[in-house]
Parts: C-alpha cells; sequence; structure tokens
C-alpha cells in the first residue's frame, strides 16, 4: 500500500513538472516591449480618413529620412525634428489649438524624454493659455 502510495506521489510530482516549463515563444524579454517593437512600417493611406493628407505625411517623412539617413541618436532626432515641415495652422480645424502647439514644440524643442514631456504639459496646461 505505501509502495503504491509513494508511487502515485512520485508520478503526480514528476507530471507537474512538465507543466512548468514555458511554453513556445520569444519568452521573457524576447517580445516586441511596451513600444511596440521598435519602427512599424508605413500605414496603408488608402484606409485613412483623408488619404491626400496621410500621403502629404508620408512624402514629408520620407524626406526627412533622407536627409538624417547618416545619423543616430540624439542627432537624428533633432535632424528629423526640424527637417519635418510644421503643419499649416490656416487649414487647421482649430487654428488656435494648432498655434498654441507649434509655440509649444517651438519652446519645448532642447529637451527630450520625460523632460519634453513635462515640458510641454507644462507649457499647454490650460493655466497658461
Amino acid at each position: 500500500m505505501n509502495k503504491k502510495l509513494l508511487l502515485a506521489c512520485l508520478l503526480a510530482l514528476g507530471c507537474s513538472a512538465a507543466f512548468a516549463q514555458p511554453g513556445p515563444g520569444p519568452g521573457p524579454g524576447g517580445g516586441p516591449g511596451p513600444r511596440g517593437g521598435g519602427q512599424r512600417g508605413m500605414m496603408d493611406c488608402s484606409r485613412a480618413i483623408d488619404p491626400a493628407l496621410c500621403e502629404s505625411h508620408r512624402a514629408a517623412r520620407q524626406q526627412a529620412w533622407e536627409a538624417c539617413r547618416g545619423k543616430y541618436g540624439v542627432e537624428r532626432r533633432r535632424c528629423m525634428q526640424t527637417q519635418m515641415v510644421s503643419p499649416d495652422c490656416a487649414k487647421s480645424p482649430d487654428p488656435a489649438t494648432c498655434e498654441r502647439h507649434q509655440k509649444a514644440r517651438q519652446a519645448c524643442q532642447d529637451s527630450m524624454g520625460p523632460a519634453h514631456m513635462q515640458c510641454l504639459r507644462d507649457y499647454l496646461a490650460p493655466g497658461n493659455r
């Protein structure tokens, strides 16, 4: 009786180890991460709300990318920011908000990362209108 009980316990213990094995896939740290896995492909402009606007943005992005091709890191980011054409606020549905956002981008262009986001928040706060 004791041998059968011991054998059953050992089999149960052995089977539980098989269930603890990770399944197929990249495992911890191998997935795309919180930001979506880096560079994504271009959006399909035929599915956009305004295909003409999407195409103009795509062309501007491509032109900026070509101009900043040999640069990396902070230098590349600054190059991309200067190469990208600012939107025409006269064509915006809300020109006042568009201009506020352009002024905020101009005021916060020297900061990066969390400091940049905080600068934008401070500049665009309701009390600073």
